[in-house]
């Protein structure tokens, strides 16, 4: 019994999910306290490039999910549920998955357009974080 309880407690350490904010003030004011950047996704249900972002890029193992853990304070909104804050709409054009990038004073960095794969999108991560 010993055993199940420490895998099953293993398993939550190493396989925490990542924290998303559904309200941009909230995590723009975590990403200053943290000093952090923020990125934003903005995704559709039933939206197959959305799901392959969420389930294979940003998965739950590996460099782009422990950069996404450690260095973000992350947003997620799903259109049409959710409205899409003003803030973002100068670089949201209704195509998901659009995930974007600012700093934790709000000035945008970044853009990725689509499903993009494990390599250009950690590529894309670490290029923000050099402030290239």
């Amino acid at each position: 019994m010993k055993k199940v309880v420490l895998f099953f407690a293993a398993a939550v350490l190493f396989a925490q999910s990542l924290n998303w904010y559904s309200d941009y003030k909230k995590a723009f004011k975590a990403a200053k306290e943290q000093n952090r950047l923020v990125l934003v996704d903005i995704s559709k249900t039933d939206c197959p490039p959305c799901e392959f972002m969420k389930n294979v890029v940003m998965d739950e193992k590996g460099e782009v999910n422990t950069i996404l853990k450690n260095r973000f304070v992350l947003v997620k909104y799903v259109v049409p549920k959710n409205d899409i804050p003003e803030k973002f709409k100068k670089h949201y054009f209704d195509f998901t998955p659009a995930i974007l990038i600012y700093d934790k004073n709000g000035r945008f960095l970044k853009a990725v357009y689509g499903a993009t794969s494990y390599e250009n999108f950690l590529k894309d991560l670490k290029s923000v974080l050099k402030g290239k």
